[in-house]
C-alpha cells in the first residue's frame, strides 16, 4: 500500500492480478499459513525466481483461526476424559 494506492490489493472492487509475495502477504493479512506451494509457466515447473518466472501458484493452505480451533477443542475433550 502506499498514499496514492491506501487499499490493499484484495480490497479493491476491480480483479487484479497478483505476485506471489502479494498472495503471501494476504496470507498472512488473512491468518493463513502456506503449508506446501508449487509454481509453473508453459514450461512447467518454475523452482528458480518463481515471483518473475512462474504464471500459475497453488498452494496448500492452513488456517490458523481452525487450527487454534481444534487445538482448543482437542484439549477440552482431553481434559474431560
Amino acid at each position: 500500500m502506499t498514499n496514492s494506492l491506501p487499499t490493499a490489493w484484495y480490497e479493491t472492487r476491480n480483479l487484479h492480478f497478483l505476485s506471489i509475495l502479494d498472495f503471501q502477504d494476504f496470507c498472512r493479512d488473512s491468518n493463513y499459513r502456506e503449508l506446501d506451494q508449487a509454481f509453473f509457466n508453459a514450461n512447467g515447473a518454475v523452482h528458480f525466481l518463481p515471483n518473475l518466472r512462474a504464471e500459475e501458484a497453488v498452494s496448500l493452505l492452513l488456517s490458523e483461526t481452525l487450527s487454534h480451533r481444534n487445538a482448543t477443542a482437542e484439549r477440552r475433550e482431553t481434559q474431560t476424559e
